[in-house]
């Protein structure tokens, strides 16, 4: 797509889509008739594109974009190939990033370039993945140090409580890969100057919320106790909160964050309760939001084989159960609320744009929060063991053996899963599958994935519905975009 056709859809600059708007369910029928399902909400609000009727000045041209960007380890290369795709028509909309592990690394290279040209920092973050090693984020796990670091580890399940590690793995490296990927000085720089706010999540290692570390911007209110959130003003992001942030549990110790002081303890990786940090970018300011996803929340379309499954088939069951179905969750309840405030306008009779503006959810504790629709671009893979098939093709072509000139790492880690065995296998494998050939394939299927949303939404980027069903062909489910953005 040329880039101008793009950037008119983008600013809403196409005849007609600043007319439409939003999205308002009409007609004489009672509010919520329609909301049986994803295509009665569909029906919901192709209803109200058809009648052109207004939700929200907000959400059209110029409201500000949240950008959120979901964790997943290696799989973050993934992140960057979408990116590169969007961004370069979207950065100027963009006011807010929230990143949960590798999403939150991703955000801060993000923000520390933020003022160079886009197209210029983003080739520079692909290239970042491409040369990423795995001994650049893991020390070695074929060495003295690592096996007696496992040995160590093991030992906790053992009746010797003198012997004891903190984790399976040891990031020691990734401290210096990280100063050498962000300028933290220039990121707090750039969100001084060009008005815009960061946010990383982490989980207390001692506790049961998600915190969400930021520098700039103001949340709504200071706790969300009905999501378990805490928001943490920081004036100075830096190593620490990004190191907390992509500490996965068990296999990486936890890290002490020692700034704000109120704050101060030790954190996890933040996907261990938020993977996918939609709500913080909406507390932080944004009025749309993108969200890019590292885990599908389509069904799969593989046939399940007939033999019993075994240990890694219930470990890769667990993480998807972690890390994609809230995503899944939080998708369609955007897309649900969506449909219930335009259901709920047509109960006002005309009287719908002066009854929205004053309209305010209560949540427990008495925190009101304001009720409108949030239009949304979602790029994620279609199939949920598509990462999983390309980790083990690309272990199976390249790390099967271990005399591979700096592989023997990862030959050892993909024995240990057998990651050539299956998708279901290769899917553990990938979030600690730092190499090359792997980043390369989950740019190319980033770009894609990005590139479909356009081709899908031919009026407008932008949509209030719930997702395509991506187990149907296309042309039968296309659903009706958000005009107006």
């Amino acid at each position: 797509m040329a880039p101008r056709a793009l950037r008119n859809r983008v600013a809403g600059d196409e005849p007609g889509l600043r007319a439409k708007c939003s999205v308002l369910a009409s007609g004489p029928h009672p509010p919520f008739v329609w909301l049986r399902g994803a295509a009665g909400l569909r029906r919901v609000v192709a209803r109200a594109i058809a009648k052109g009727e207004v939700v929200s000045e907000q959400s059209g041209a110029g409201a500000e974009v949240g950008l959120v960007l979901g964790g997943g380890g290696a799989r973050g290369a993934y992140t960057s190939g979408a990116l590169s795709v969007l961004l370069p028509e979207l950065k100027d909309q963009v006011r807010v990033i929230v990143g949960t592990s590798a999403g939150a690394l991703v955000a801060s290279y993000l923000m520390a370039n933020w003022h160079r040209p886009t197209q210029e920092a983003v080739e520079d973050g692909l290239r970042f993945w491409r040369d990423l090693r795995f001994g650049d984020v893991c020390a070695p796990m074929m060495a003295l140090g690592g096996a007696t670091r496992f040995m160590r580890y093991v030992g906790d399940f053992l009746p010797v409580s003198t012997i004891h590690a903190p984790s399976i793995l040891h990031p020691e490296p990734l401290p210096r890969t990280l100063a050498r990927l962000v300028d933290f000085d220039q990121l707090g720089e750039n969100i001084r100057e060009q008005r815009v706010a960061l946010g990383v999540v982490a989980a207390p290692a001692y506790g049961n919320r998600s915190v969400v570390f930021h520098q700039g911007g103001i949340p709504r209110h200071r706790e969300d106790p009905l999501r378990g959130i805490e928001y943490v003003a920081t004036p100075n992001l830096g190593v620490d909160h990004m190191l907390a942030s992509s500490a996965i549990p068990t296999l990486f110790p936890a890290v002490r964050v020692t700034t704000p002081e109120p704050a101060a303890g030790w954190y996890y990786d933040g996907g261990s309760r938020l993977n996918t940090p939609i709500k913080p970018a909406l507390w932080l300011g944004a009025k749309r939001v993108i969200v890019i996803a590292l885990n599908s929340v389509a069904p799969s379309r593989t046939p399940p084989p007939e033999r019993q499954p075994d240990f890694y088939v219930g470990a890769a069951h667990l993480l998807h159960a972690a890390l994609g179905d809230p995503l899944a969750q939080d998708i369609r309840t955007l897309a649900d609320t969506n449909a219930l405030i335009a259901a709920g306008l047509t109960a006002t009779n005309g009287r719908s744009r002066n009854h929205r503006s004053g309209t305010r959810k209560r949540q427990p504790g008495g925190l009101a929060e304001p009720v409108q629709p949030v239009p949304y671009i979602f790029i994620a893979p279609e199939d949920p063991l598509a990462i999983g098939e390309i980790a083990r093709r690309v272990y199976r072509k390249h790390y099967r053996r271990p005399w591979k000139a700096g592989a023997r790492d990862l030959w050892l880690l993909g024995k240990v899963l057998d990651a050539d065995a299956s998708a279901m296998h290769g899917e553990l494998l990938s979030y600690l599958f730092f190499a090359g050939e792997f980043a390369e394939e989950l740019i190319g299927l980033g770009q894609t994935d990005a590139q479909r949303w356009i081709d899908e939404h031919p009026g407008d980027l932008w949509q209030l519905d719930p997702l395509l069903d991506w187990t149907q062909p296309r042309a039968a489910t296309q659903a009706p975009s958000a005009p107006g953005s």
